[in-house]
């Protein structure tokens, strides 16, 4: 394929065929004035605004509230982004830890290396780790997809490409109940073996065996599925957004979202609860401060 139409399918237009709600949208601009923000942010105790017509109109035409008043689901998301990060974790029931280390440059690095010099097996699940659980798992069939269509490998990003989306996902039932650990192993081999021709897409995903077999033990059967059917439900909304950090253990793991100075974005805010909706996995959040001598 020419670089022209390899470009072309890797447009914005291509992906309006997976928009599902208004999770699906890269930002949610809501063009909000500050007395708008203020109103929203003293809703979301209770989830009833508490202001004059003019504004509950404002912000029921962005569908942040409904014509009664209460946040609606987006609205919430919303006020939430305003919102400090002890705010946010304590209104989606995420516990926040604070942990200090000599310098705050590379702070996801030094939680992983704090952790694992705790003897835990952590693991960096980075921001877009539902996308790497899909096309791992379920490579075997992207790559017949991308065989039996003539086309690259590289083709082969459901996010990207709808036509592969909804081929997998019209037999989606199927595939999930045949995953297992022998899967596991055999796309392992496979993605070793067309590494090459797909050099940038492996190149910025985590393809190593150990931590695929870290995280089926751990994760188990039922949660892979539910983390692919999750992603399905709603690709362009949960492609990106995962906390930093997996950590695993027999049978069981969690996930350490890791910040600074910084608060959870809309992205975060959308998938980590929907996360802990769909697979009951605990999420935490620990935030980085500078040890003081």
């Amino acid at each position: 394929m020419e670089n022209r139409d390899c470009n072309e399918m890797y447009t914005p237009k291509a992906r309006v065929a997976l928009y599902v709600n208004w999770k699906s949208k890269k930002k949610l601009d809501y063009e909000l004035s500050p007395r708008m923000i203020d109103f929203l942010v003293n809703a979301v105790g209770d989830g009833k605004l508490v202001c004059n017509v003019r504004t509950m109109n404002a912000l029921l035409r962005r569908e942040l509230c409904d014509d009664e008043g209460n946040l609606t689901e987006q609205g919430k998301v919303v006020a939430l982004a305003y919102l400090p990060l002890a705010d946010q974790c304590v209104h989606l029931d995420i516990p926040l830890e604070e942990w200090h280390a000599a310098t705050l440059s590379n702070p996801e690095t030094t939680v992983l290396k704090t952790l694992n010099g705790q003897n835990s097996k952590a693991y960096f699940s980075e921001n877009s780790f539902g996308t790497h659980v899909v096309h791992f798992f379920l490579f075997d069939r992207l790559l017949n997809l991308s065989r039996s269509q003539d086309k690259p490998l590289y083709s082969a990003d459901i996010t990207f490409y709808p036509e592969f989306f909804y081929a997998i996902k019209a037999d989606l039932d199927a595939m999930l109940r045949s995953i297992d650990e022998h899967i596991c192993k055999m796309n392992y081999h496979l993605i070793q073996q067309h590494m090459e021709e797909r050099p940038g897409f492996f190149h910025e995903t985590m393809w190593d065996l150990a931590f695929y077999e870290a995280i089926f033990n751990a994760l188990g059967e039922r949660n892979i599925r539910r983390i692919i059917e999750m992603y399905f439900s709603n690709p362009l909304a949960y492609y990106r957004g995962w906390p930093d950090i997996i950590v695993t253990g027999d049978k069981h793991a969690h996930f350490i979202e890791v910040k600074t100075t910084d608060t959870l974005h809309l992205s975060q805010l959308i998938t980590i609860p929907d996360l802990v909706s769909w697979t009951g996995i605990p999420v935490k959040c620990v935030r980085l401060k500078k040890s003081v001598l």
